[in-house]
Parts: structure tokens; sequence; C-alpha cells
């Protein structure tokens, strides 16, 4: 029976959330308060707040950001449920008060504008385009492939729903100057040249160098030297680079630096070593990354790499610094052959003492700055 009491006792206090007084009165006990959840507006507001902060706005102009967004949507759902192959997309203002704007294949239909016609926010409607979204994405696609099959590797291209036409870049590394760009286009399908845009892009890199020559590959590596902690180690670049060819202890690929990925890894410290550049976490160990001629230069004077992130510009970076990274995994050394799937050729290959798993580094994020 002592037993049994002792556990109802237990029971008690584990129900009542609180510790009753000696005398059994039950008084002194503190009920545990519920925490109290934002209403559906509470939290539309806490929302609408940040997105003014990050933008610079008043709040009154995100409120009205918002009724722009949910007018939009209302048509656009109108259309994709009615009538999708007329939809070519929509987008909002610059000026968060300003009107949305609506593009459409053909002739806008009379459900269209009595939907228009009723919203509470004015919408601009820019009708007769030629191609729907679906068919803008399916001409891109085949530009895409028609430049991949004339021989070049570096090809990014886009869809301009404002206008009907199709953003190409190329890469200048791939031989071409902006004199050829109209051949190039008059060797596109037909149906596709008047609607390609095509420019020419320089890598990254070219703008800070003196001479933008990709270097040969590395022969031999040079050993490792302690981070500088001078003001001029971490400087920026000047107008103009005179760095020595040489990748170092680098594994670089034939690859412009045009665009990237954004998938994540880090955070962790960055090592420099005789023969290998890597990655390490907390726990040891390491990845060996891989970096793109077109965005990255070695500096053996101070044995540091000038990266240019696509957001932040140069940055130089040296052993020991705690980064972020931006690109993507191809696999391990062993998985790839002469860059791999989803990698441009070496230009320097890993050496064989460096970790067999790889990362492609398409941004940098420092940590510690």
């Amino acid at each position: 029976m002592r037993v049994l009491a002792a556990a109802v006792a237990i029971s008690v206090l584990m129900v009542g959330g609180g510790m009753p007084m000696p005398d059994g009165s039950g008084a002194g006990v503190v009920d545990a308060r519920q925490p109290r959840h934002q209403t559906p507006e509470e939290a539309m507001e806490s929302d609408l707040k940040a997105i003014a902060k990050a933008n610079g706005w008043t709040l009154e102009q995100a409120r009205a950001r918002e009724r722009s967004s949910a007018a939009l949507d209302t048509v656009l759902e109108a259309i994709v449920d009615q009538a999708p192959e007329i939809l070519v997309g929509s987008v909002l203002s610059e000026d968060p008060e300003g009107p949305p704007t609506l593009y459409l294949k053909g002739p806008s239909p009379a459900f269209v504008d009595e939907l228009v016609a009723a919203s509470e926010v004015p919408i601009v409607v820019v009708d007769d385009q030629p191609y729907s979204l679906d068919e803008l994405e399916e001409r891109g696609i085949r530009v895409h492939q028609a430049l991949l099959a004339l021989g070049f590797r570096f090809v990014t291209t886009g869809t301009d729903i404002t206008g009907g036409t199709i953003p190409v870049s190329l890469a200048r590394v791939s031989g071409i100057s902006d004199a050829e760009a109209a051949a190039i286009v008059a060797s596109l399908p037909v149906d596709l040249r008047a609607s390609v845009v095509l420019t020419v892009v320089d890598p990254p890199i070219d703008a800070l160098l003196c001479d933008p020559e990709v270097p040969a590959p590395s022969t031999e590596p040079l050993p490792a030297a302690s981070p500088s902690t001078s003001p001029a180690a971490n400087a920026s670049p000047g107008p103009c680079l005179d760095l020595p060819a040489g990748w170092g202890p680098l594994a670089v690929v034939d690859d412009p630096g045009i665009g990237g990925l954004d998938a994540g890894v880090g955070p962790g410290r960055l090592f420099i070593g005789p023969r290998c550049v890597t990655l390490r976490g907390s726990r040891g160990g390491g990845i060996t990354l891989v970096w793109r001629a077109g965005d990255t230069r070695w500096d053996p004077a101070t044995r540091r790499i000038l990266f240019v992130d696509r957001d932040l510009g140069p940055i130089w970076l040296s052993s020991g610094d705690r980064i972020t990274l931006g690109g993507f995994s191809p696999g391990t050394v062993d998985a790839i052959d002469q860059g791999g799937p989803g990698l441009a050729p070496w230009l320097s290959a890993p050496n064989d003492a460096c970790p067999a798993e790889l990362w492609e580094v398409n941004q940098v994020v420092p940590l510690d700055r």
C-alpha cells in the first residue's frame, strides 16, 4: 500500500503541474502558462513589417504591395483555370504602390477584362504577345540545345516575358568575339533567330587581371606557409593584378565562372596545404575544393586565393578563413572522368593525396569579416 500511495502522489504532482503545500490545501500551486499563438492577421502584419524593413519601405507601402500581389493572384488563378494557353506571365511594379502588369498571348478575353475591371487594385494588361509562357520556355530549350550542338560548352539561356525574346549569354572563352555574334545567331533554326538576344560575357576574373590569359596547369606545388596577417594580405585587389601563371595546390576546371548554383556546404575552415585546398569541418577530415578558372586565381607570393564572388565581388581567401560555400558536389575523384558530369575538363587535377570527395566552388561567404 505504501508503494501504491507513493505512485499516486507522484501522479498528482505530474498532472497538477505545480507543488502542493504540506497542509494539502493546494495553496501556492502555479499553473504553467500556455504560449499565445499569433492570429493570421497578426502574423501577416509581422511579415509586412519585416518586408518593409528589408526593402526600405514604409509599412503602408508594404501593405500596398501585398494588395497588388493578392489582386494579381486572383486574376492569374482564373486564367490558369479557364485559359492557360494565353498566359505569358506577370510582374509586380518596382514601385511598391505601383500597379502590377499582366502579359497575355493574343487579345485579352472578356473574362480577364471583367476581372481586371472589378479588381480593387489597378492592373495593367499587355496583350497581343506572340508566345505563351510554355511556348517561350520550349523555344529557349531549343536555342540552348542548338548552341550545344554547335559546340558551345558554356551557354546560359532564359526567357523575357516582357518582349517574347530569348536572352542568351556565351562565355568569351568559347572563342567568340562580339563581331561573330550575328553569325552565331544565323546558325540557329530560322524560326528562332529573330527572338534571340545574344551577349558575349567575359569571365568575372578578367576585369581584375593585367593578363587574363588562363594559366597552364601547375607543375610542382609550393611549400605550405602560415596565413599572412599583414594589411597588404587582406587588401582589396587593385585595378590591375599581375599574378604569375600557375595554380599552386588548387584543383581547377576550365570553366568561365558565369553564373552558378546555390547549394551550400559549411561552415568550415579553409585549409591551404602544399598539395591540396580543402574545407574542414569541426570533426576534421575535409573535402577537396574545385575552383573555376573564370572566377579564381592563385597568388604564390602570399599563398592566397583570389575569388570573384557574384554578390560580394573580389575576395582574398587565406588558410584558416571560416567560410560557407555555394556550388555543388560532383561526387568523388574516382567517380568522375576528365571533369565528369557537371564539371568542365581539368586545368589542374586534384593531387592523389587530396580527399576524394569534391565540391565545386560557385560562391563564397566569409563568416569572420
